[in-house]
């Protein structure tokens, strides 16, 4: 059949195959892929001395500046410090210490001002590296399970989708950063746990080895180890405005006894008209506000708790 064929039909032929064959890699996903550069950035997290957060112009709110300090990071924010908390501190540096791109988000001057990424709406991550400074426009943060940031390095002409929340770390405040945990450490170095209640009234849990003690009888060990487990995991809400506490009355206390601390830990909750706010030892220049519906009968429970159940 092909034999009868002109050769000018063989050419139109040949030639519309091109075409196709052009326009599927060109609209195919895995072709652009392979357009890609392999990374936006990847930082040594660990030589990383300081970094700061300016966000979009459009906020209104200056910078916040964080430097490493031997057990940590502090923040500041104009003539404020505080301890940073790690957990999104961790989480950031992760982002940027191997950041690949997913997809091109298509050119800066396209498509910048749809991701937040224009002069007014970019968020900007400055990192201090070794080998000079590091400018990373940080646009917006989708949300679900699997979320995606789509960031821009200045002067880049294009704008990428990356795995992660960086977009939303880079919107957080001043105090977002603070930590919010109450109780820190390890129970096993727990020797006593004292528990009071409105109107002084309370219970004490010592520790005998490796049984805990409730008024001289023994507890339900798996019940008090499910629970101190936990309660090394508390931690508060939002930070609160201090002048709450003016109006506050102390209704809940908590004293924890760790082996590794010369003082106890001191977790204070007080009722104020509405709701609740709570003061930890760990960190006593910050008030946070503090679920009264579910955690404060979780923290706070009765003796019966953790006392065996007759069977």
């Amino acid at each position: 059949m092909f034999g009868k064929l002109r050769t000018s039909h063989l050419l139109l032929i040949v030639a519309a195959l091109a075409a196709l064959w052009y326009i599927t890699g060109l609209f195919n996903p895995a072709a652009k892929q392979r357009t890609f550069r392999e990374h936006i950035l990847r930082a040594d997290t660990a030589s990383l001395r300081s970094f700061t957060i300016v966000p979009a112009a459009s906020k209104g709110m200056p910078p916040i500046h964080f430097m490493r300090a031997a057990d940590g990071w502090i923040m500041a924010l104009m003539s404020d410090t505080m301890v940073a908390d790690m957990g999104p501190v961790r989480n950031l540096l992760g982002s940027v210490a191997d950041m690949r791109p997913l997809r091109v988000a298509g050119k800066m001057s396209v498509v910048a001002d749809r991701y937040d990424l224009g002069d007014s709406t970019a968020d900007h991550l400055l990192l201090d590296l070794p080998e000079g400074p590091y400018d990373l426009l940080v646009g917006r943060c989708t949300e679900g399970d699997d979320p995606i940031t789509v960031v821009s390095p200045a002067g880049d002409a294009q704008a990428y989708g990356i795995r992660g929340r960086l977009g939303s770390f880079t919107d957080q405040t001043f105090g977002d950063w603070m930590p919010k945990y109450l109780v820190t450490g390890d129970p096993r170095n727990w020797t006593r746990v004292q528990f009071t209640f409105p109107g002084d009234t309370g219970y004490t849990m010592v520790r005998s080895g490796s049984t805990w003690m409730l008024d001289g009888e023994p507890t339900d060990t798996a019940r008090v180890r499910k629970f101190l487990g936990s309660l090394a995991r508390a931690r508060a809400q939002e930070v609160a405005d201090p002048a709450d506490t003016l109006h506050a009355i102390p209704a809940f206390r908590l004293l924890v006894n760790d082996t590794t601390r010369t003082e106890a830990i001191a977790v204070v909750v007080y009722q104020v008209p509405g709701r609740f706010i709570v003061r930890t030892s760990l960190n006593p220049g910050v008030i946070m506000n503090f679920d009264g519906t579910t955690e404060v009968p979780r923290m706070f429970r009765s003796r019966l708790a953790f006392l065996p159940h007759p069977e």
